[in-house]
């Protein structure tokens, strides 16, 4: 019948293939390679476009962001006295340059500034009484009229000079601490609102060294000035003065978005 009929076609069909010489090995090997000709190579070519238009997309917006950097307005208000044209960095970096010959000594400015039990005063202030240089040019940059970072990001030594900075405002607290114990108290108020100036300015356009740094600073600088607070030796208008530098401090303060996308580049 038409069963058995099906049955044996099937099976001569089954006998055909069991019959049927196997492919040679470099048969096998011209169909893989086709295979992979036709498939692969469309494939690795539109990768490799992706890929090429992803860098370069990513390569403009680098550039924006760049250009946006070298551009971003720098300006803002000195804390106290008058405004001098430029940027603050010229000057910083004369500061920070008069303390490279003695940045192991700094340890004994740190030491006193924490009140350590071993720290001796006046080994510390013989440290700093010995770069008066470095003080006058941080009062210098903290009055210029703009504090942007002037980044060259080509330049990696340059990118150290935040680091180098750091100490100024170490200096700056010590020399102010100083001053008070003098009496001074208005004149040290006012170099610790140059160190603050420049802890807010290590942050200004920055990457994300100067925004810590910065950071780190201004807790300094804070708990210097409210110890002097403390002292009950500020006048009437010492305070009026230290609230009205706090409030410019506060509004213009930087952002830190920007040393996020700084540091993207």
């Amino acid at each position: 019948g038409a069963t058995a009929d099906k049955q044996v076609l099937l099976e001569r069909r089954a006998l055909d293939v069991e019959a049927r010489p196997p492919l040679a090995p470099w048969v096998k090997s011209l169909i893989i390679t086709g295979v992979i000709l036709v498939v692969g190579v469309p494939l690795i070519v539109w990768m490799r476009r992706s890929a090429d238009a992803a860098w370069a997309s990513m390569q403009d917006r680098t550039r924006a962001m760049y250009e946006e950097a070298k551009t971003r307005p720098g300006a803002r208000p000195v804390l106290y006295g008058a405004v001098e044209a430029g940027n603050a960095w010229t000057d910083y970096e004369v500061a920070a340059k008069e303390l490279e010959p003695i940045r192991e000594q700094i340890a004994k400015v740190t030491s006193y500034l924490q009140r350590h039990p071993a720290a001796k005063r006046d080994e510390a202030k013989a440290v700093v009484d010995s770069k008066p240089k470095a003080i006058e040019f941080l009062t210098k940059g903290a009055h210029r009229a703009e504090g942007n970072f002037p980044y060259v990001w080509s330049d990696l030594a340059r990118q150290q000079l935040p680091l180098q900075s750091f100490s100024l405002v170490t200096f700056a607290v010590a020399r102010g601490r100083f001053l008070a114990e003098e009496g001074r108290t208005r004149d040290a108020m006012l170099l610790l609102f140059d160190g603050l100036q420049l802890a807010g300015d290590l942050r200004r356009n920055a990457m994300m060294l100067g925004e810590h740094l910065g950071g780190s600073n201004c807790s300094l600088v804070l708990d210097e000035l409210k110890d002097l607070v403390l002292s009950q030796k500020l006048t009437a208008q010492d305070l009026a003065d230290l609230g009205g530098a706090l409030e410019r401090v506060d509004t213009h303060w930087p952002d830190y978005t920007i040393s996020l996308r700084n540091q993207s580049m």
